[in-house]
């Protein structure tokens, strides 16, 4: 396997961020991600502390992969409130943020905390393919690719359908937490895992959304990994693991250290199983 894993800086709550960036480089792992947190503080931030930011994941040879954009508040489904305005706006900030940082992906859902339980039909969705076609040119002339989650089911999936159809240039992060919650596999990765820019890997039990460690729930990330390089991607396997969630013991430096050994094995098997299928 040549990818690469990515971590986001919220897999603890121990730690400065330097002491985080430092932990994860210790690690050997090779990229981070911005979680919401992270991404709110710097909207409300002057630019300098970006572009700080930026140095201090420079100087440790890490990248960012992904940052993703606030999501309980944003409303990009419905123009008739004001609130969409502000949304869009935000939105096109926490892009900016991303180019600066160089990250690869900026996820925004297309779903807040309070959305309609009929949001997948229109005029909904017309207003979404509306919302992410001016998102995606404006990160494309930034060189950031804007990526939608599949999170809360049944309503995702058609919603995803629709955006990905009528969206060019509209990439996918796929939530192995969420798809395994739900019990969705089989909807997505037949049919966008080509699509996809970002991913959330994090384990569970098949009932709630814990954040685990990948082989600490019921998912087989050895059979996922698989795919993933028979399909072609060639981006970083982005561990979503949150430590407040999950409640795993030992500080910033021992998680990651854990994360990265797990990973590591999760790909070994997957390299000793292809090495004898060919055998």
């Amino acid at each position: 396997m040549v990818m690469e894993i990515s971590l986001t800086l919220e897999y603890t709550e121990y730690g400065s961020l330097t002491d985080r960036l430092t932990a994860i480089e210790q690690a050997g792992l090779a990229a981070v991600n911005l979680g919401t947190s992270q991404i709110r503080h710097l909207l409300k931030s002057e630019s300098r502390e970006t572009v700080q930011l930026g140095e201090q994941i420079m100087r440790r040879y890490l990248v960012v992969d992904w940052v993703h954009a606030p999501f309980r508040v944003p409303v990009i489904y419905d123009s008739s409130k004001e609130l969409y305005h502000l949304s869009m706006g935000a939105l096109k900030n926490t892009i900016d943020i991303a180019a600066k940082l160089r990250a690869g992906t900026v996820i925004i859902h297309a779903m807040n905390q309070d959305f309609p339980d009929d949001i997948a039909t229109k005029p909904y969705l017309d207003q979404l393919v509306e919302s992410y076609s001016v998102l995606v040119s404006y990160a494309q002339e930034r060189e950031v690719k804007v990526a939608v989650e599949n999170i809360d089911e049944p309503y995702s999936f058609p919603i995803l359908q629709t955006l990905f159809r009528e969206v060019p240039w509209l990439s996918f992060c796929f939530d192995t937490g969420h798809a395994e919650k739900y019990q969705v596999w089989d909807k997505y990765i037949p049919y966008y895992i080509d699509k996809i820019s970002a991913l959330h890997i994090h384990d569970n039990h098949g009932e709630v959304d814990e954040h685990l460690i990948p082989g600490d729930g019921m998912i087989d990330f050895s059979d996922f990994f698989a795919g993933l390089e028979a399909s072609g991607y060639r981006g970083y396997l982005g561990v979503e693991c949150v430590q407040r969630v999950s409640d795993y013991p030992g500080d910033h430096q021992s998680l990651a250290l854990l994360i990265r050994e797990r990973m590591a094995g999760i790909l070994a098997s997957v390299k000793s199983t292809a090495s004898m299928a060919w055998d």
